[in-house]
């Protein structure tokens, strides 16, 4: 008979397995426990590596100036605004951007760069924070980077927990259990079916999906107004 224990390893593996299997193409370049930065290629993405004559400052007020707006849960029938927020701190943009600028511009013909990034997001009044990751797929291509995002600020662990891991005896995953599982980086064919929607800042960002945004870096600064 197969104790609780031995069932709990087995979960584990299967997870793992199932997660390194789905990445097997890509190429880790970074990673500090669950979050990751990798290369790999995407079938279909038509990309290329970014030219160096465009500046990092660049990738990295794209990603500061993004934002998003999530989707009301019941229809606003008095035409009210819903507060927009930003997809990464200042400081997240900052280290993230320098990270995957030096991807963006050695990239081989098809190939993207994916990342998985943590952060902790102050709660209301200030009262501590809670830790967030948020998950997508960087590309140049047509002129333009293109960012899908796949997963947006969610709870790392409560998706590792919905993807299979059992809970035992109350005591969560750890950081090297959770190492090997991959988050959603988005679909080049289709959109991620969230209940968000990326927001599209200045002229030279365009709205490609909700999840999808194509920024013209060849047209001037990229931050959002």
């Amino acid at each position: 008979m197969i104790n609780t224990k031995s069932i709990r390893w087995i979960m584990v593996v299967v997870v793992m397995f199932s997660s390194i299997a789905a990445s097997a193409e890509e190429r880790i370049v970074w990673q500090q426990g669950v979050d990751y930065i990798a290369v790999k290629e995407l079938p279909g993405a038509r990309s290329d590596k970014l030219s160096p004559t465009i500046p990092e400052v660049t990738v990295k007020q794209m990603l500061a100036g993004l934002k998003y707006e999530e989707e009301a849960n019941v229809p606003d029938l008095l035409g009210y605004d819903h507060e927009s927020a930003s997809v990464f701190s200042a400081s997240l943009a900052e280290r993230l951007g320098q990270k995957v600028y030096a991807q963006l511009v050695q990239l081989s013909a098809g190939e993207v760069v994916t990342f998985s990034v943590s952060e902790i997001a102050p709660q209301i009044l200030g009262l501590g924070g809670k830790p967030v990751t948020t998950s997508g797929t960087l590309f140049y291509a047509n002129g333009a980077l293109q960012l899908i995002v796949g997963e947006l600020r969610v709870n790392f662990k409560k998706r590792f927990i919905r993807a299979g891991y059992p809970i035992q005896n109350g005591r969560y995953p750890t950081l090297a259990e959770m190492a090997a599982f991959r988050l959603d980086t988005g679909n080049l064919n289709e959109m991620s079916g969230a209940k968000w929607k990326l927001l599209p800042g200045g002229k030279v960002q365009q709205q490609v999906r909700s999840d999808w945004i194509s920024v013209d870096v060849a047209a001037g600064s990229t931050t959002s107004v």
